[in-house]
């Protein structure tokens, strides 16, 4: 657990799972607290149980974090 000022928010938008640096998007939103963190989420397929929905990621996420 981070204050949400360390964490960084993504979303689910059309085409998959994308960051939301403004933190501003609308819909359903998780977050990370670094691309370490996005890594393993992607690992554990940890975004589609957030989502509640299999979900593609977009491949430049972790580039985005």
């Amino acid at each position: 657990m981070r204050p949400k000022a360390e964490l960084r928010r993504v979303v689910l938008a059309a085409g998959g799972v994308q960051a939301d640096p403004g933190q501003r998007r609308p819909g359903r939103g998780a977050y990370v607290c670094d691309r370490a963190c996005a890594e393993r989420a992607l690992a554990r397929n940890a975004f589609a149980r957030s989502f509640r929905a299999a979900v593609p990621v977009d491949p430049d996420l972790l580039d985005s974090l």
